[in-house]
């Protein structure tokens, strides 16, 4: 990756017809990989942040979900608030709000805190993946686009590749707070990035309507009804008045937003686009994928450090070969979309990840150092292969007019997918430590088998998705005529 990068910036520099454009991609990037790194270092701290604020796991999971929901929750809002600020404003807001509320996370004096910093986050963050596919998608054709999402996917997964390593070293040596500082100078140079470069662009933005209020609360609430219902699953039950109660409304939710947003003539998220297949099934597969991976990750640090006796540090290490390796890859699956489609690479990425939860489910508390990097290998050899193509078949499954709605979808199926994936692991994880500890397990052999059962969950999730992934492009998507997919 450290070769890889340089050349793919020499090479974009030679299909480009200004060096802005460049100078474009690099910002957004920055402002990217500031999420990219937040994400991965808040991760690897996780043990540390239960054990300073002794709190349950499934109460601590709302650091990390509860981030995923309201970074889901301002996904719907993205279209028309790129209508009414523009690219640049929007994107320039987002990321000063990340940057605030990384700030505020670092001086959280109890959990609730925590957690409220990092809505705060999420306010900013969740603009900041769909405005960058946005510009990104104007400045270049479709048929040089893996290109670009790899060069700009490969800069992002530079965050999860040094994050868990750098965020092992600060907590170790200087405590949970300081990974939220470290966003901190990255923030401010891709604020000054904004100005020298994205905002001198003429950048075209969607047509300006009013905002479908009522449609937005009845989705948030069902998105905050349904996590809230998942999460208390342990500690109330399945059939506990809390519970029940949460997924009613859910369900009452979900209803008055479907029935609202039909026959729209501005609907906060334009159901009719949902008719394209291909569309649906990437979709489907990166919710999927995002609900077994973050789920998954939530629970490494738990498997290495609370089970194994590593530090930190040693956990952050043990992560970062795979996480090179993605980025490594992403410029060669970009190029490989662009000439031969994007299912077969796709669907072999997604088996790898599969087998790469598997190894770790089936070996749990008897794994060696190296069957942890044989695994870490599979699964950035997986998420390497799987990301851009993706990422590509998503956006040409559409009509041109039509990618800023299918990129914040798509951001905001990963967002939902990840938030349930992190409650429904923990959940589990909470209860069979719980159970088995009841039993007269002793902690750590219970948080052992806690930590395998999780792994077979989000391996069998991933597995599970090649069903829909079966119905992505096999060939080079070519973007439907405009109106197409409201006929």
């Amino acid at each position: 990756m450290i070769f890889a990068f340089p050349l793919g910036i020499v090479q974009l520099m030679r299909s480009v017809d200004s060096r802005v454009r460049l100078g474009s991609v690099i910002t957004l990037m920055m402002g990217t990989l500031m999420a990219a790194i937040d994400s991965s270092i808040v991760n690897i701290s996780i043990p540390s942040i239960q054990a300073s604020y002794r709190s349950r796991v499934d109460d601590v999971g709302w650091v990390v979900s509860g981030y995923l929901l309201a970074y889901a929750v301002v996904m719907p809002l993205t279209q028309y608030l790129m209508g009414r600020l523009g690219l640049f404003r929007l994107f320039l807001i987002g990321l000063s709000l990340f940057t605030v509320g990384s700030l505020f996370c670092g001086f959280a004096p109890n959990l609730p805190l925590l957690v409220s910093a990092r809505v705060i986050q999420a306010a900013g963050g969740g603009v900041l993946t769909p405005a960058s596919m946005a510009v990104l998608t104007s400045l270049y054709p479709p048929q040089k686009r893996g290109r670009v999402l790899g060069l700009w996917g490969m800069g992002i997964l530079m965050g999860p590749a040094i994050g868990p390593t750098l965020g092992g070293v600060l907590t170790q040596h200087f405590g949970w707070a300081s990974i939220f500082f470290v966003n901190l100078p990255l923030g401010v140079i891709g604020i000054l990035g904004c100005f020298r470069y994205v905002r001198v662009l003429k950048l075209e933005t969607p047509e300006r309507h009013p905002l479908d209020w009522l449609g937005f609360i009845a989705f948030s609430v069902f998105l905050i009804a349904l996590l809230s219902a998942v999460s208390r699953l342990e500690q109330s039950g399945a059939f506990s008045i809390p519970t029940l109660g949460g997924l009613t409304v859910a369900f009452l939710a979900v209803g008055a937003f479907l029935v609202r947003e039909r026959g729209r003539n501005h609907p906060l998220i334009r159901l009719g686009i949902f008719r394209h297949r291909a569309f649906s099934a990437c979709l489907i597969v990166t919710f999927i994928r995002a609900a077994a991976l973050y789920g998954g990750i939530f629970l490494l640090p738990f498997l290495l450090q609370g089970v194994l006796g590593y530090t930190e540090t040693q956990s952050g290490v043990v992560m970062l070969p795979g996480a090179i390796l993605i980025g490594a890859l992403l410029p060669f699956s970009g190029r490989w979309c662009d000439r031969r489609g994007a299912r077969g690479i796709s669907m072999l990425g997604l088996f790898v990840v599969a087998v790469s939860f598997f190894v770790l489910a089936v070996v749990g508390s008897q794994a060696s150092l190296w069957v942890i990097l044989v695994s870490m290998a599979l699964r950035g050899l997986g998420m390497g292969l799987l990301i851009t193509p993706l990422s590509v078949a998503t956006v040409n499954s559409v009509a041109q007019n039509e990618i800023a709605m299918v990129s914040a979808l798509s951001s905001l199926s990963q967002s939902i997918g990840g938030a349930m994936g992190v409650a429904g692991v923990s959940v589990l994880h909470q209860f069979v430590k719980s159970s088995l500890q009841a039993a007269g397990i002793g902690a750590v052999a219970a948080e052992g088998v806690a930590v395998q059962r999780g792994f077979w969950m989000a391996g069998f999730l991933v597995f599970l998705s090649l069903i829909p992934a079966s119905e992505v492009p096999r060939l080079k998507a070519s973007a439907p005529a405009v109106g197409e997919l409201h006929a």
